[in-house]
């Protein structure tokens, strides 16, 4: 399990295969590694796509068992750090309002 959590941080495309797995046997561990992804992305976005793929790699954390409560928290963090980005924040509060409605 380690492994894979190793593994992780470097290709998070591994995440949709083994995600659901790591999160049942370590998960705090990859909460942790996802949230800090999710900033990244955030960090670095600047297009709609790009807006749009953060709150499809949100909602996927969701389905692969990542609580949704963290994820509503790491979402509203980042409505507050980034408020001039209008569109991004509106996305994010869609993706919230989704994240809501499974819960």
């Amino acid at each position: 399990w380690k492994e894979l959590l190793d593994i992780l941080p470097t290709d998070l495309s591994q995440f949709s295969r083994y995600g659901h797995i790591l999160a049942e046997k370590l998960p705090g561990h990859v909460d942790d590694v996802c949230i800090m992804e999710v900033r990244s992305m955030a960090q670095e976005a600047r297009t709609r796509q790009q807006y749009k793929a953060m709150c499809s790699y949100l909602r996927e954390l969701a389905d692969s068992g990542i609580r949704i409560e963290q994820l509503q928290l790491v979402i509203a963090e980042l409505i507050q750090q980034y408020p001039r980005r209008t569109v991004m924040c509106r996305m994010l509060q869609e993706t919230e309002a989704q994240l809501r409605s499974k819960n």
